[in-house]
């Protein structure tokens, strides 16, 4: 079974060579889409990429790699799967996210600093929103609307803060 196995034919690619670059070394990824036009240091590995029925969205731009496909997007069922074929810095992956949202069907379910994480879970007709800073820091979030924390068993709107690798549970 070629690479990458399963994901194969939801990514609609498979991968024709592999490397694991050193640590002094890195290549290139340039985007090329309407709103993603920039290039960003690719670094640990590097998948190169036939699309069988995905299309090309990032080329490598150095050395032996330079104009094969990095990074795909394929139709598959009722969606797309984006296939990157590289590890990226904190900026690849923040142009990924904004292209993918982009793309629509994607929502943020709050604006949140760097580093927090929101997940979202339904209990019948309660809404549960489970807030973790995975910073070392303490983190402020602007709520919209009125919420309980339920590990604090009080009202929660407006700034709440959490604290340094913390957690919030909010019911509302």
């Amino acid at each position: 079974m070629k690479l990458p196995g399963l994901v194969a034919r939801m990514a609609g690619v498979e991968i024709e060579e592999y490397i694991s670059m050193p640590e002094d070394e890195d290549n290139k990824v340039q985007f090329d889409l309407p709103n993603l036009k920039e290039e960003f240091t690719a670094s640990v590995w590097a998948d190169v990429l036939n699309p069988i029925s995905g299309r090309t969205v990032a080329y490598y731009t150095k050395d032996y790699y330079a104009s094969q496909p990095a990074v795909t997007v394929n139709e598959f069922n009722h969606g797309q799967v984006v296939y990157l074929g590289t590890m990226g810095g904190a900026d690849f992956y923040d142009a990924v996210i904004g292209w993918v949202v982009e793309m629509g069907e994607v929502f943020s379910l709050m604006k949140t600093p760097s580093g927090v994480e929101v997940t979202e879970r339904w209990s019948d007709d309660q809404r549960i929103l489970f807030v973790l800073n995975h910073t070392q820091k303490e983190q402020q979030i602007q709520l919209e609307g009125d919420y309980r924390d339920m590990l604090a068993d009080k009202p929660a709107s407006g700034k709440i803060i959490i604290p340094p690798l913390d957690i919030v549970i909010l019911e509302g």
